[in-house]
């Protein structure tokens, strides 16, 4: 069961000819996604397709994909969706691809702390490996009051108890291993 949308919901992709937006795209349409249309200003008419065959070769499902944004001002936050999932039956753990800057994946943290989230979650935080004062390509890798560094988001995920993946492919491992542990219902 997805936690906001079906196999019928018709979804718009917004800058579907740009690179993130076709990759974005491809992916979720090889999910099962009913992308109907995209738009991208200036450059009607054009087509995206060729739609690979990909993210579930560990064996692992996939109720819902949400990109919550990086940049300082979003639609949603983890605030926002993780209870969601929370509530969700079939919802056994949380993937989340973090990054450096903003403060998003504390938020997880906090909800975990508070109790209000208590399914596991794994999260990879990007940029670990740059130097202090490193500037990413958007305004959201800001590091802002004392937040927002990969290892001060490392270290508040540890102490919430939250499984933090040093590299993108141990994500699927850690939730392997939780399946091993009885901790994932087996599909």
């Amino acid at each position: 069961m997805a936690i906001l949308l079906t196999k019928t919901t018709k979804v718009l992709t917004q800058g579907i000819t740009g690179r993130e937006g076709s990759l974005r795209a491809k992916f979720m349409r090889s999910l099962g996604t009913n992308i109907v249309a995209g738009v991208t200003p200036g450059r009607g008419g054009e087509e995206v397709d060729g739609i690979p065959d990909v993210i579930t070769h560990a064996g692992l499902g996939i109720s819902t994909v949400i990109h919550v944004g990086t940049e300082p001002v979003t639609g949603m936050s983890f605030s926002d969706i993780l209870p969601l999932f929370q509530e969700d039956p079939e919802t056994d753990a949380v993937a989340i691809f973090g990054e450096i800057g903003g403060s998003h994946e504390e938020e997880a943290a906090d909800l975990v702390q508070s109790g209000k989230f208590t399914k596991p979650i794994i999260i990879y935080v990007s940029g670990a490996w740059a130097s202090a004062g490193t500037r990413f390509s958007h305004a959201s890798s800001i590091v802002e009051r004392g937040k927002g560094s990969a290892q001060d988001k490392v270290t508040r995920l540890r102490e919430a108890g939250i499984i933090v993946a040093d590299r993108p492919n141990e994500i699927a491992e850690r939730l392997l291993e939780l399946k091993q542990q009885g901790k994932l219902r087996v599909k």
